[in-house]
């Protein structure tokens, strides 16, 4: 079986033969369920309790991924791998990733506020260890806003601290940006030992 994955040996051949870093991009897509089925929506989107969300991931780039959350109410849980597995996952370079896989969902409750989830991309695997740099571990007080001139419509409030970001005490070379309903991330170096960002969902 032919493989898009590349070793990360081989990514630092390239860096010494060409003089510069081997770069990549992170592709994230936030998707609801309406009416049965499965649809990309606005990164920014508010959502309302009891919705049904997933995350599409796709990375230019191999390694091995780990998603944490928490909540709005200040709990941490493990979205990929879901449940209680501590060690990341192995993820291809070019692969769509589901979060969570199957017929699976997330489904928005809480107090109002933004989960925060933690996204990291590893060049090696991570030990059980590994701890989020971004929670507090108290619960959320910052509230959304429809930034939008109000909610006119199912999906029309949009606050913009929703989506992705950096996190202050990572590398901050990352840049992001928003096309056709997907954050992209792009990360001038993949050789680096691991990328981490954040993604805050918003929720009424």
């Amino acid at each position: 079986m032919i493989s898009s994955a590349i070793p990360l040996a081989l990514l630092c051949l390239l860096w010494q033969n060409t003089g510069q870093p081997a770069s990549g991009e992170i592709e994230l897509k936030l998707e609801l369920r309406r009416a049965g089925q499965w649809q990309s929506v606005d990164v920014h989107t508010v959502f309302r309790n009891k919705d049904q969300i997933r995350f599409r991931f796709k990375s230019s780039f191999p390694g091995f991924l780990k998603v944490v959350n928490q909540s709005s109410d200040g709990q941490t849980s493990s979205l990929f791998p879901y449940g209680d597995a501590k060690q990341p996952s192995p993820v291809e370079a070019n692969v769509d990733y589901v979060i969570p896989g199957g017929n699976g969902s997330f489904v928005v409750g809480g107090k109002p506020g933004f989960d925060l989830t933690e996204w990291v991309v590893s060049s090696v695997p991570l030990d059980g260890d590994w701890q989020p740099t971004a929670f507090s571990n108290e619960p959320s007080t910052l509230l959304p806003k429809c930034q939008d001139g109000g909610l006119k419509g199912r999906l029309a409030c949009r606050d913009n601290r929703a989506g992705p970001a950096p996190i202050s005490s990572s590398r901050d070379d990352l840049n992001f940006q928003t096309k056709d309903l997907s954050a992209i991330v792009s990360v001038p170096d993949i050789s680096r030992k691991t990328v981490v960002y954040e993604f805050r969902v918003a929720h009424r």
